[in-house]
């Protein structure tokens, strides 16, 4: 009896789960990239807003979003040999009828892609999907002329309320879950479609599944009413990501506050600090700016062409 053809491609998708996580870090622990897009917990806590599927072969992680061929994108593969594991993502998407896309591509790959398959794509900058890279110590003091406004706003909230911090246990995460309710409220995103929607989902799943993840956080209270939370990882082992960043703004200077708390304590002993893109929002942008990054990390997209 004739055996049936194997793919060449030979890549077997499977969608991001909770239990997956030892087997996914052993590929994303090690990479230097410092992007946020290769975190564990982004990709399960996003994973039904991005349809997130991963496939391991020849020891290198390959990374899909997208539910249906025609919107499959795909991350930098992790792990082996960078021109055979492309070699692959175009032997499959060719089977799939559609182009490779890459997304999320950092300068350091770009750079590389360039050099050893020259010619072979077209990238496009996606200044949108840009993370903000900080140095830790900066954000941990608010140190420096730049950041003197930063360090003004938090000297007044210590000066105005009665304040302390946690790390989130098992006793307090329902104050999470109290800040996200209430900042949801605030900002209507109950049944909110688009970014709003997905980030709210993302948030929840986070929060929910936060004792399984490697996940640090803490929580904020004023007059020991719950007033804001922050949640992070380490991406690569100088460099630490802030996944989720809620407070109730009626505090003044809040953000400020947590957002050094978790540099102080969260991020001790990292180089940097990652706060992620900025989506295209104006407002989240000139925040963004206003913490002074040491580096913008650009990721871009990288389409093959032959």
């Amino acid at each position: 009896m004739q055996q049936a053809t194997k793919s060449k491609a030979m890549l077997d998708f499977k969608g991001v789960e909770l239990s997956d996580r030892e087997t996914l870090l052993t590929y994303l622990t090690p990479q230097k990239y410092r992007i946020c897009d290769f975190s564990f917990i982004n990709m399960f806590a996003w994973r039904a807003a991005y349809g997130t599927s991963f496939a391991i072969e020849d020891e290198t992680l390959y990374i899909r979003v997208g539910e249906t061929p025609e919107k499959y994108v795909f991350l930098p593969p992790l792990g082996g040999d960078i021109k055979q594991a492309i070699g692959r993502l175009v032997d499959y998407t060719k089977e799939q009828g559609i182009k490779l896309t890459l997304v999320s591509v950092p300068k350091e790959l770009k750079e590389t892609l360039s050099a050893v398959m020259e010619g072979a794509f077209e990238f496009t900058e996606n200044r949108d999907g840009y993370d903000y890279l900080y140095e830790r110590d900066k954000l941990a003091s608010y140190s420096g002329k730049k950041l003197h406004g930063k360090k003004n706003h938090v000297n007044k909230f210590r000066a105005t309320y009665n304040w302390r911090v946690e790390e989130i246990t098992r006793d307090n995460i329902e104050d999470c879950v109290t800040i996200q309710t209430q900042w949801c409220a605030e900002n209507e995103c109950e049944g909110a479609d688009g970014s709003l929607g997905d980030e709210t989902c993302a948030v929840r799943t986070v929060l929910s599944a936060y004792f399984d993840l490697p996940a640090r956080g803490l929580v904020l209270y004023v007059d020991d009413e719950p007033a804001a939370f922050s949640i992070g990882s380490a991406i690569t082992d100088d460099t630490f990501d802030v996944h989720i960043e809620k407070a109730l703004v009626k505090y003044d200077g809040v953000y400020s506050m947590i957002c050094m708390q978790m540099a102080e304590i969260c991020a001790e002993g990292f180089t940097y600090i990652n706060r992620e893109e900025d989506l295209g929002d104006e407002g989240l942008r000139k925040s963004k700016l206003s913490y002074r990054p040491a580096e913008i990390l650009s990721k871009d997209i990288a389409v093959y062409k032959l």
